[in-house]
């Protein structure tokens, strides 16, 4: 399940997988974030991915073409997470983003948000 948290005082999303059933309301995430995106413009995402086994490899290709094509939409990206694979294909992923896409354990969630907060 992905659950979305957004504060209409500012342009900060934050996403939360603790499951590995990704595809629970997904359209319902994409709307809300294309719904952020038209209030505030560029958003700021924080993605905090649970799972002990991070995500389904198709859902984060989806979720890469998702960032991809609405690029111009994100400014700053933190992923949290501790999945090694994840790191890795966001790190390979972000080059390709103008957005700055930083990856944190979630052991430092907390730094994530203050790196979101003063970007």
């Amino acid at each position: 399940m992905i659950a979305y948290k957004n504060n209409s005082d500012n342009n900060i999303v934050e996403l939360v997988t603790d499951d590995d059933s990704p595809e629970t309301g997904s359209a319902d995430i994409v709307a809300q974030i294309e719904a952020d995106m038209a209030q505030h413009g560029q958003l700021r995402i924080l993605h905090e991915i649970r799972s002990p086994y991070g995500t389904d490899p198709s859902t984060f290709w989806k979720d890469a073409r998702f960032a991809l094509a609405h690029d111009k939409g994100f400014s700053h990206i933190a992923l949290v997470t501790d999945a090694d694979w994840l790191k890795k294909m966001a790190n390979s992923t972000g080059s390709t983003l103008s957005a700055d896409v930083r990856v944190f354990p979630l052991s430092q969630l907390t730094e994530a948000r203050t790196w979101l907060e003063n970007a």
